[in-house]
């Protein structure tokens, strides 16, 4: 309560800053739309922000062969039946030209229904384009116009580079924009989906206010202005536990800005053997692998020759500082777009390692990507070491989860004291009760306190390295929006 308590004081403090004079709206459904704050708000796959041209704008790049390609997007939500006008500079660059045969940029529009199924398919609708024949270092405008089709709930609004021929194509993009109607509907004020109104809806909320915003409106009215704020103040004050039976007793929402090193310690190098995997990176403590960005804990994959490895990434613990022993333990991550022998985690391990060694110790996996982002994984290890050493192991994945890189998910666990339940979001879709270790009687090894751990890995001994330099982009990242422990609540 007195975290809660906290930060109602802050929601004061804030709300009195922010008292401010509104003026009229417009239509403009995009945020950031010139990339004047960089990255923010767009999904980019293969491409970056760069002001090669004077300031920021968006390079995209199709380099991987035939029919591929490179975008970015924004998605908001739409109206059936109106009109939505979506433009865009683009520069065909002297430097990295269009090819002249299969080289397009474009720009499109991708209507989606609640459920998330394209309803304009199966590729969405191209609404302008140049190619290889396009005039050399000018922006030239982009724009079209499409009606939102029956059943729309929201639309990707899309910049693409794409390459037909087997070459490179490569395009710039600059201020763009998708005007549609206001939407007369009221958005939840838990922007980030962490079951909490907390201080990160209130900085993104903040970060977009006095512009137009159909993804942050809350009021009725696409202007973010002081109607927009009360509603969250409120939502904020009057929240209540998410999960019913049980009450927060630990967290870290990375406000920054840097690592809480009350809560967390970096592990370093290689440890002889690869973290036990003969994994191929080298884990630092630099900023390039690991930060606080806008309230999220970046640990950031690289391929570059580091400690005599060719990869380096992040692993962090809270071993000594925090451990934890049954409850809901979860986590708020945003995979990387992974590849052969991507493996970033969530996991724990009991805090007894240090003496009875592992597995004896129990691991428990919250949840691994194991180079598909299209299936979560969650296990638990246990048996006897050193000697005998037995190494067994049970668990389960959740291949309904979707793209992993393309949006934040929750992962949690549920730890009774004799059963163990995983959770993505609200989805059950494991559970066991099936253990044992040299540790003592069931239920050890998962009868004392463990500890936590977020690291992403490049490879291990049972993945083929040449693959992955061959196929797989770098830099990768795994976004934490936070991690938070709850217990049962007191009777």
């Amino acid at each position: 309560m007195e975290i809660v308590c906290g930060r109602q004081l802050s929601v004061a403090l804030l709300f009195g800053a922010l008292f401010l004079f509104s003026c009229a709206a417009n239509a403009e459904l995009l945020n950031n739309g010139d990339f004047a704050s960089g990255s923010s708000n767009w999904t980019i796959i293969d491409g970056g922000i760069w002001s090669d041209y004077g300031s920021n704008a968006l390079k995209v790049w199709a380099t991987g062969g035939q029919w591929d390609v490179g975008f970015a997007y924004q998605g908001v939500s739409v109206i059936p039946g109106e009109t939505y006008t979506m433009s865009a500079d683009v520069l065909n660059s002297s430097s990295e030209p269009l090819p002249g045969t299969g080289g397009k940029a474009f720009i499109k529009l991708e209507f989606f229904d609640e459920y998330g199924t394209i309803i304009n398919g199966p590729y969405g609708t191209e609404l302008d384009s140049i190619d290889g024949t396009a005039v050399l270092n000018t922006w030239l405008p982009l724009s079209g116009s499409m009606t939102a089709p029956a059943g729309a709930a929201t639309v990707n609004a899309i910049l693409m580079v794409q390459d037909t021929g087997g070459g490179t194509s490569v395009a710039w993009f600059d201020n763009a924009s998708l005007i549609g109607p206001d939407l007369d509907v009221i958005n939840s004020p838990d922007y980030d989906n962490s079951l909490r109104v907390d201080f990160a809806d209130f900085a993104k909320l903040a970060g977009v206010w006095h512009q137009t915003s159909s993804t942050y409106n809350l009021s009725g009215s696409n202007f973010i202005d002081l109607e927009d704020l009360q509603l969250l103040a409120s939502a904020w004050l009057d929240q209540i536990t998410p999960y019913p039976g049980y009450e927060l007793l630990w967290s870290d929402e990375f406000y920054g800005p840097v690592l809480n090193s009350q809560n967390w310690t970096y592990e370093t190098g290689t440890r002889g053997d690869g973290w036990g995997n003969w994994e191929w990176q080298y884990y630092t403590d630099r900023p390039e692998n690991c930060r606080i960005e806008d309230g999220k804990l970046i640990i950031e994959a690289r391929r570059e020759n580091y400690g005599g490895m060719d990869y380096t990434s992040a692993r962090i613990k809270t071993q000594g500082k925090q451990s934890f022993q049954n409850g809901r333990i979860e986590a708020r991550i945003k995979m990387p777009v992974g590849g052969h022998a991507i493996w970033p985690a969530f996991w724990m391990l009991g805090d007894d390692i240090t003496s009875v060694g592992w597995p004896a110790c129990g691991e428990l996996d919250i949840v691994e990507m194991m180079s598909d982002p299209a299936n979560a994984l969650g296990t638990i290890h246990y048996g006897s070491s050193p000697d005998p050493y037995i190494h067994e192991s049970n668990g389960g994945d959740d291949s309904t989860v979707g793209n992993m890189s393309s949006d934040f998910h929750i992962y949690g666990v549920e730890w009774d004291s004799n059963q163990i339940r995983w959770y993505r979001d609200d989805v059950n879709y494991y559970t066991t009760s099936t253990w044992w270790s040299s540790s003592g009687p069931y239920p050890a090894p998962f009868d004392q306190p463990f500890f936590i751990i977020l690291n992403f890995a490049v490879g291990a001994h049972w993945w083929d390295k040449a693959t992955t330099e061959s196929t797989v982009a770098f830099p990768q990242q795994m976004a934490v929006d936070y991690v938070r422990v709850y217990q049962k609540s007191t009777p």
